[in-house]
């Protein structure tokens, strides 16, 4: 190598050096100014902490929300549902606001109040329009707080939307022995946490085919009367999503009563006699509504089904009763169309012998 070449080489290493060493200041700079900030935030940090006071797990908490309702409850009803953020807020771990004495919380206070009822009764308050029912879910899914907090409070009919006609013998038994028919809702709205709902049925006396015996679906109880749980007119059944069970027939209503669609034979029917497994599945993301028979999937009965709606269950037959089953999923059942498939290759079998294989050795 030549004097020059090594020049030129000797230049480029000190070229790449300067390089280095500029980024190198640059880099130490912009260290120092994150230090700095740092040091900034974490001396707010500090003294905002100071102004803080942590909550007894032991004294009542008195709050003011949104600066326009001042309320007091315990830490045990704020705490019910554990994995809620308000629970993780209240769980004696954490500092929090204090205006004048009382726990600040930036929210709408009618919203957050009927929160607080439905923790303190674990049942949902009586709306006054769809509006409202709408700002209590909103403040529902905020706080992280699930309608299933309360065990089996999901899995409940609601004695104070039960028909007249109708008997309810405990929370999740119902009994009818009259002609007249009657109506009764399910004491939480269907949710993406507890989707599937399904009902024992037991008819006492022969099935009338001139008439349907029981209708299960999803009703938008806001829009209901308690006189309408005994009317016979579909106008009467506002928003409303039902499954005819024996008739194998779909009906919708809209939310002025006219009904705006109905399909026929849909799924298979239910045996007369014995007792019958009706169940229905709500998917909160795709809004479509599925019901099931005796562990069959019938399909998707409707599609665009908004959420918040209850379920509900119209008895039409004159003996027998309807319970609960305390199971809260899907799983395990097969769609109808499997079952057919099932049956028709098990009797092609029993009918076509099928000889052992001739095996190449």
């Amino acid at each position: 190598m030549c004097i020059r070449d090594r020049s030129k080489e000797v230049e480029k290493q000190l070229e790449a050096k300067l390089i280095l060493n500029h980024q190198k200041k640059l880099f130490d700079e912009h260290l120092r100014a994150e230090k700095d900030k740092i040091s900034r935030e974490k001396k707010v940090i500090e003294r905002n902490e100071r102004r803080l006071k942590p909550i007894s797990s032991t004294e009542i908490i008195e709050m003011n929300i949104g600066g326009t309702h001042m309320i007091a409850t315990t830490k045990e009803t704020l705490c019910k549902d554990s994995n809620s953020v308000l629970a993780t807020m209240f769980n004696g771990k954490h500092k929090l606001k204090i205006l004048e004495g009382r726990v600040f919380i930036d929210r709408d206070g009618d919203a957050f109040c009927m929160l607080l009822s439905y923790l303190r009764n674990n049942k949902l308050p009586l709306f006054e329009s769809k509006a409202q029912e709408n700002i209590f879910y909103e403040e529902l899914n905020y706080w992280g707080v699930s309608l299933d907090s309360a065990p089996n409070a999901f899995e409940q009919f609601d004695a104070d939307w039960c028909a007249p006609t109708l008997r309810l013998t405990s929370s999740v038994v119902l009994h009818k022995h009259e002609p007249f028919h009657g109506v009764v809702f399910c004491s939480f709205p269907i949710t993406s946490v507890g989707n599937y709902v399904e009902f024992r049925v037991v008819m006492q006396g022969p099935l009338v085919s001139t008439k349907s015996s029981l209708f299960v679906g999803l009703v938008d109880r806001s829009l209901y009367r308690k006189e309408q749980l005994i009317s016979n007119y579909w106008k009467d059944s506002p928003s409303s999503f039902y499954c005819d069970v024996w008739s194998c027939r779909l009906e919708k209503v809209d939310k002025y009563g006219r009904q705006t669609g109905m399909a026929i034979e849909y799924g298979c029917g239910c045996q007369e006699e014995g007792e019958n497994y009706v169940g229905m599945l709500y998917d909160e993301g795709a809004e479509t509504l599925t019901f099931y028979k005796n562990g069959l999937c019938m399909g998707t009965g409707f599609r665009n089904v908004p959420p918040g709606l209850y379920p509900a269950v119209d008895v039409w037959f004159e003996n027998g009763y309807v319970e609960i089953v305390k199971r809260n999923t899907s799983k395990g059942k097969i769609y109808l169309c499997d079952h057919i498939r099932i049956k028709v290759t098990d009797l092609c079998l029993s009918l076509i012998h099928i000889s052992e294989p001739t095996r190449p050795y």
